[in-house]
């Protein structure tokens, strides 16, 4: 069991002391100074801190890029104050190629904010340390103290080299490069979230980080308006001045400017599409990442309800908003509030004549207003349509197997016709009403031309306004309806856009299981004294009590054998101590506490688990036993493999621990190896707790033999929870819980439960 660094353990104790000099003591002292604070630090975390900073290594993680090599000197510089696997969770895949982006990345998973700027390291501000700086060449070092030479007085720079992978004195002060300057936001966020309710408009939230750009690129737009304007007033200029005075040198002149607008305006146009490039990407980048997280920290009963292709579809629904910042939409937003710039020009050359984009304006909102509730229902029917498509699709895909094992591909394809056919004839609907908004959006745009035509050629017969007006009249009121006629055009990706913000809005305001506080990032003790006090839970409000009144008590180190027929509730009593579902009405007490007041990701973090059918993402086997251990070594995995009887087979594999399983090969390997991978990703966790959901339902008398034995090991260790009807599984137990109908019938050893067993 881990043992934490508080006010009553001195740091003295700790094992890290092995390393009493250089940065490992600085390390030491920093962490002393923390515990006065009342700040908790394992003694395992202090040890491998300041391991690492003799060896560059921690656990699995090796430094061996240069920004790799700076990350700890930087952590222990900063007095970071968090957990191993904290820093192990928030490093990437290829932790040890670490570039300069995943390295801003990893400081930024651990709260900490980075700010680039050129620099000089002569000039670099004292109270900006420890900061990183990387020279011209793209090596980084650590900036950690200024000192003075003490023979000659000379101030020097104390660093940490990426290169030499040690600390030095910087003898070249006017170094130039790129500095990066860091500050914890870990106190303002948890502020923010402690203070402040879930927000009712996360999108516009989101669009408010970005309104320097937003205005930036309104701004442009301004500009460009100004350049679409000069187009038509040099129409006007040809036909009225130049054409009847036949004057070449003002047309050269005339010309020449209006090819630099023209050349300008194209430049401006390409560094606006650079801009709205950005934004999006980084809008969508940060929507999608979000939405993913939203639904990772969601409690598991709001996903485990709804089938796996309704949900992918519902994040790939999400991705719609990116039609804000792609094609004919992002321009009617910018273009749209500078139509009154047009109208404006369109009053002082044509007086009257500015009346006639007015009306098309209200044609466009009145057809507009009678074609929306029938756009809408068709998006909504199309959207849910090709949800449950694209569901039925996955449902297929996973199961396929099973169709051809059950010979039923006729009857699914029946289904995917049907659904098909369906999905089909909604988006047809939806293109129907998409296309007769076109022709009218056409039919609008030609009648203002003619409009403007015949109402201007009778202001020339009457004298007031000159042939060169009208044509400039005719370019502008095109230049006002064109963003509306836009929008018209773009109302069915603009409904859906609508949609996308209104579903993401109401999962960021779903409370989630995550507690961002600074007690639930340090590492917790838990003794393993469970207690379950009349807890009764359903599943569903209409469907029987899967638990009901159950109660029982679990000492530290016990080991509790849970037995009873199927359906009885052995498997939810273990979820609920996981917190995977919560009760209804009763306790679930853990060392004294209410599990539904610890924090959940704290809690799962303390228990080993196995479940009853083994899951393997797409991986290495390595990287799946690292899932429950993020910092464990080789030898650690090595060990734990041993303990589940599963090494040999390992070792037997071409690539050992590197063998790539997860996919459809994890369907051919036994199930008693898959069983045993569990069970040593259990083990590796070393945890105060181990729940067992049915162990040993695939093992062979050889591996049922290992897992007893191994059991025999830790039994006294950890307290143990498991579902097992096996008699030699029970005779190990210390007790017994017999379950019926979620009711617990007896309770008791295992020679009160069972004499004769």
């Amino acid at each position: 069991m881990t043992k934490a660094i508080s006010a009553d353990t001195p740091a003295e104790a700790s094992p890290a002391r092995r390393a009493p000099n250089g940065p490992a003591r600085e390390l030491l002292d920093n962490l002393e100074t923390q515990v006065k604070k009342g700040v908790k630090l394992s003694v395992s975390d202090a040890a491998q801190l300041a391991d690492a900073l003799e060896t560059g290594q921690i656990a699995s993680f090796s430094a061996k890029s240069p920004f790799a090599s700076c990350l700890i000197p930087l952590l222990t510089a900063l007095g970071w104050r968090g957990n191993i696997r904290a820093l192990f969770e928030s490093l990437p895949h290829f932790a040890d190629s670490l570039d300069r982006t995943e390295f801003r990345n990893c400081l930024a998973h651990l709260h900490y904010k980075t700010v680039q700027s050129p620099a000089n390291v002569a000039d670099i501000d004292e109270r900006l340390f420890p900061c990183i700086f990387v020279d011209r060449k793209g090596s980084p070092l650590v900036l950690l103290a200024r000192e003075e030479d003490p023979q000659s007085g000379t101030p020097q720079v104390r660093v940490f080299d990426s290169a030499d992978r040690k600390e030095k004195m910087l003898q070249d002060a006017s170094l130039s490069g790129t500095a990066y300057f860091i500050s914890s936001d870990f106190t303002t966020q948890t502020n923010k979230k402690k203070n402040t309710r879930p927000s009712e408009n996360w999108v516009g939230d989101l669009f408010l980080r970005f309104k320097t750009t937003i205005k930036q690129l309104f701004a442009m737009t301004l500009v460009l308006n100004i350049f679409a304007l000069l187009v038509p007033l040099f129409i006007m200029a040809i036909y009225d001045q130049v054409i009847p005075s036949k004057s070449s040198e003002s047309l050269a002149y005339l010309t020449g400017g209006i090819l630099f607008a023209i050349l300008c305006e194209v430049i401006l146009r390409f560094i606006r599409s650079r801009f709205v490039a950005y934004l999006g990407a980084r809008v969508e980048n940060i929507v999608t990442t979000a939405t993913f997280k939203k639904l990772l920290s969601l409690p598991p009963t709001m996903t485990e309800s709804s089938p796996i292709g309704s949900q992918v579809a519902r994040l790939k629904e999400f991705d719609s908003i990116k039609g804000l910042f792609s094609g004919t939409l992002v321009n009617v937003i910018l273009e749209l509030p500078f139509v009154v710039i047009f109208l404006a020009i369109i009053l002082i050359l044509g007086g009257p004549l500015a009346y006639i984009p007015l009306v098309m304006m209200a044609v466009f909102g009145l057809v507009g207003f009678i074609m929306l509730p029938s756009m809408k229902r068709n998006v909504a029917r199309s959207s849910r349509t090709k949800a449950e498509r694209h569901g039925f699709l996955v449902e297929s895909m996973s199961n396929l197997r099973t169709i051809k094992q059950t010979a039923s591909e006729q009857a699914w394809l029946d289904r995917f016709r049907d659904l098909s056919a369906e999905s089909a004839y909604s988006h047809f609907r939806t293109s129907q009403v998409s296309l007769l908004m076109q022709s009218l959006a056409q039919a609008i745009m030609m009648a203002a031309g003619v409009a403007t035509v015949g109402f201007g050629v009778l202001r020339i017969l009457n004298g007031d306004m000159s042939v060169g007006a009208l044509i400039a009249c005719m370019a502008l009121v095109w230049r006002v309806l064109s963003p509306l006629q836009g929008l018209f055009l773009t109302l069915t990706r603009l409904e859906q856009t609508l949609n996308s913000v209104k579903q993401i809005n109401l999962l960021m305001k779903i409370n989630s299981e995550d507690d961002p506080s600074p007690s639930s990032l340090s590492t917790r003790e838990f003794a393993g004294h469970i207690v379950m006090d009349r807890v009764s839970f359903r599943y569903r409000p209409n469907a029987e009590p899967a638990l009901l009144g159950a109660s029982f008590e679990v000492k530290p180190g016990e080991m509790l054998s849970i037995i009873g027929p199927n359906a009885a509730g052995k498997s939810t009593a273990l979820k609920l101590l996981l917190t995977m579902s919560r009760p209804q009405a009763g306790q679930v007490i853990l060392d004294g506490m209410d599990v539904r007041q610890i924090n959940s990701i704290t809690l799962r973090q303390a228990i080993a688990y196995v479940p009853q059918e083994a899951h393997f993402f797409h991986g290495t086997i390595a990287q799946n036993l690292r899932l429950s251990q993020p910092m464990a070594t080789h030898e650690e995995m090595v060990e734990a493999c041993i303990k589940a009887n599963v090494i040999e087979e390992i070792s037997n594999l071409t690539h050992g621990f590197e063998t790539r399983i997860g996919d459809q090969s994890i369907q051919s390997l036994p199930s008693s190896f898959k069983q045993r991978l569990s069970l040593a990703r259990a083990y590796l966790k070393k945890s105060p707790i181990l729940l067992l959901d049915e162990p040993a339902k695939t093992l062979d008398f050889e591996g049922d033999t290992a897992f007893m034995r191994s059991l025999d090991a830790i039994k006294g260790q950890m307290t143990i929870l498991m579902v097992s009807h096996r008699p030699s599984h029970i005779r190990m137990a210390d007790k017994v819980l017999v379950l019926e109908d979620g009711m617990v019938r007896q309770f008791g050893t295992p020679a009160e439960v069972f004499p004769d067993l």
